[in-house]
């Protein structure tokens, strides 16, 4: 048991070291990449995506930081249950961490949901999260776990939901009522040689099926164009 709780801690400082030599090593008077003819690159890890027409890109953070992209879709829908409170839908979003680590993808996952542990680069993804909720990743339903193959990489892909309640107006009426819903979407996480990166795509749960093509887009157009820092 104590040797369990020494290597864990071993690899939490570890963890922590690598991120912040990363972080101090990235220039930071510049943005995290460019868009250019619908496609993000990004200028330290070298990687780049496709952003389809029906989606837009939210403003591209400086340096140093270990979040490179998130968008968001132009027009999203509006589950009928949420129609009087619009702003209480989750908006269909993809987001895309990378940073320097030799974790694994499943000792990474594990990182994400322990109780312990901080760095940059977890702190980040989890204040960001739709499917982990801002920091509560162990009420997190994982409905399926595979391990795929991206751009080479094995690569683990988590189906996901989470369920959430709001209070909204009861339409007709100026009183409040509870309503129930599902956030759910993908989580991969790709290792590469010396980092990791962590996309997360999330929407309302009826809506998931029909982004599926923007999804499927978005992950299959991940390219290497050069070895990442």
């Amino acid at each position: 048991m104590k040797l369990t709780r020494v290597l864990s801690a071993t690899l939490i400082v570890g963890a922590f070291l690598l991120s912040m030599v990363s972080l101090l090593a990235a220039d930071k008077s510049t943005e995290v990449g460019l868009i250019k003819d619908g496609i993000y690159h990004d200028a330290r890890f070298g990687f780049s995506v496709k952003i389809p027409v029906e989606w837009r890109e939210a403003k591209l953070r400086k340096e140093p930081t270990s979040e490179r992209l998130l968008l968001v879709q132009k027009k999203p829908k509006v589950p009928l249950r949420l129609q009087n409170s619009p702003e209480a839908a989750v908006k269909p979003s993809v987001m895309i961490f990378t940073d320097s680590t030799a974790m694994s993808p499943q000792a990474f996952l594990a990182f994400l949901q322990a109780d312990t542990g901080k760095t940059e680069f977890r702190s980040r993804i989890l204040s960001k999260s739709v499917l982990l909720d801002q920091g509560t990743p162990s009420e997190i339903q994982i409905l399926k776990q595979t391990t795929v193959k991206i751009l080479g990489q094995e690569a683990i892909k988590l189906g996901a939901r989470l369920e959430y309640t709001v209070r909204v107006e009861n339409p007709g009426t100026s009183a409040m009522i509870q309503v129930n819903g599902f956030r759910a979407g993908y989580i991969y996480i790709v290792p590469f040689s010396g980092w990791l990166m962590y996309v997360e795509q999330a929407c309302e749960n009826e809506y998931l099926e029909s982004l599926q093509p923007d999804f499927d887009t978005m992950i299959n157009s991940l390219t290497l164009e050069r070895a990442g820092k």
